[in-house]
């Protein structure tokens, strides 16, 4: 992919996760939804495709809800105090008496609507530790890293599965064994600085080498492969 002129706007993928950071400043209900489709498109995608039996789709479920159970209790929070009920008539009267009431508003507002205003945790720091798509304590998005001045890391993924990090260490020749015998598309990616992990077509992570699991490539390549269809 040709290097972008800004690092802000430039590339794709970080255009894309630029674009859900500010709709996620607005509406973390609106951001979810984007969540939903992400999610559900690399399943249908691998379906389509014939390297995951359709029994894959249950897994979006699994995943997705307790993402929008988490969204829906923090847009009611959020909902449950207006700002109008946090004015104060003063507000409106003379410099005096808003110079006056102000601190004590501003106070309010960002005591009540603290969940409102930095909501960029329920958008992009959610995990999908403990699904079955999921070895280990993995589960959480991969961590985002400046190549060079517009060259993301995330633009260098894979469309589907990738390993990135450390090839050189022995468990890369296993995944990729692993990736081969179950028919899964493995892109490989050498960024030695990235802990070796298997990242998804919606860049969480499937494995990931830092935690204390034993390496299963065949367990973490398969698992979208082998899920019974029982349809």
């Amino acid at each position: 992919m040709a290097a972008c002129n800004t690092p802000r706007t430039g590339c794709p993928a970080v255009s894309a996760w630029a674009r859900t950071r500010s709709i996620a400043a607005r509406s973390p209900t609106s951001a979810a939804a984007i969540g939903d489709a992400v999610n559900l498109g690399w399943k249908l995608a691998a379906v389509l495709t014939g390297w995951a039996p359709a029994a894959l789709l249950d897994s979006y479920e699994a995943e997705r809800r307790p993402i929008a159970a988490q969204t829906i209790e923090e847009a009611a929070r959020n909902m449950a105090t207006l700002a109008p009920e946090l004015a104060d008539p003063r507000l409106a009267g003379t410099d005096a008496e808003f110079a006056a009431v102000r601190p004590a508003v501003a106070r309010a507002v960002q005591e009540t609507k603290a969940g409102e205003f930095h909501s960029l945790d329920l958008v992009l720091g959610y995990t999908y530790r403990g699904t079955p798509l999921v070895t280990g304590r993995a589960g959480e998005r991969l961590a985002h890293h400046w190549l060079a001045l517009g060259d993301s890391l995330y633009d260098h993924l894979g469309r589907d599965f990738t390993l990135v990090g450390d090839l050189d260490r022995p468990e890369t020749e296993e995944f990729a064994k692993a990736a081969d015998t179950e028919g899964i598309p493995l892109h490989l990616l050498h960024h030695p600085p990235t802990t070796l992990a298997l990242v998804r077509p919606d860049q969480h992570l499937a494995w990931t080498a830092t935690h204390d699991e034993p390496v299963n490539p065949a367990r973490s390549c398969a698992a979208p492969s082998a899920i019974p269809d029982n349809r």
